[in-house]
């Protein structure tokens, strides 16, 4: 737990660009809310009104912090791919095992779909919202390459040379652990840490199986 609450933090200073003073402390806090406010009542109903309820402080002081609406939940999605990434390099430092290396970050993804829910359901709103939204979008594709580019590059540390095959592999592996972690949570709704837990193995089966094929 204090792993994550590290890495939430240094999310949010990455997030606000500056070391943090008294007003960037009340933004971070929201921002925090925003998320968990998309997780309670859903994207639609998430306004500056709602996350000052939430926080029991006047519109105007949300919507002080950010230049519209759209702003916001922008900075909420940043500071939710900053925590899972920072968190998953984290895991990646902290492995003792080389040879686990290449799964790392799906059981990272996993635990982090346990720990933060809201995270999912802002995550799963944001690969929609991406068929309209071309600054969203943008930034999906670069967090979904920057996680390949790192799995490709423990993939090549390992003996594998061939860099197309390598992203291929990654983005397979990507695809099956999000749309996994997607499924469950669009599914078994409460039940989301248990179901996790019984395909934790199977998805890393699978990411293991794509790897020893490429050998």
């Amino acid at each position: 737990m204090a792993t994550k609450k590290k890495t939430s933090d240094q999310a949010l200073r990455q997030v606000l660009e500056v070391q943090p003073r008294k007003g960037d402390l009340r933004k971070a806090e929201i921002i925090k809310q925003v998320v968990e406010c998309i997780g309670d009542i859903g994207i639609e109903e998430t306004s500056f009104e709602s996350v000052g309820k939430r926080l029991k402080i006047r519109r105007s002081h949300v919507a002080y912090y950010f230049k519209d609406r759209q702003d916001m939940l922008m900075l909420a999605v940043r500071y939710i791919y900053s925590v899972w990434q920072q968190y998953t390099v984290f895991k990646i430092d902290a492995i003792s095992n080389q040879a686990d290396l290449p799964l790392v970050q799906a059981h990272a993804l996993i635990d982090l779909a346990k720990e933060y829910p809201s995270h999912v359901k802002v995550q799963m709103w944001l690969y929609y919202a991406c068929v309209h939204n071309t600054e969203l979008r943008e930034f999906l594709v670069n967090a979904r390459e920057m996680g390949r580019e790192r799995m490709a590059a423990i993939l090549e540390k390992q003996g594998h040379k061939d860099r197309e095959s390598n992203i291929r592999v990654a983005m397979f592996a990507q695809a099956f652990v999000m749309g996994t972690i997607f499924e469950v949570f669009s599914t078994y709704g409460s039940q989301y840490k248990s179901r996790l837990e019984i395909l934790r193995e199977p998805l890393v089966d699978q990411i293991r199986h794509l790897i020893s094929e490429q050998a």
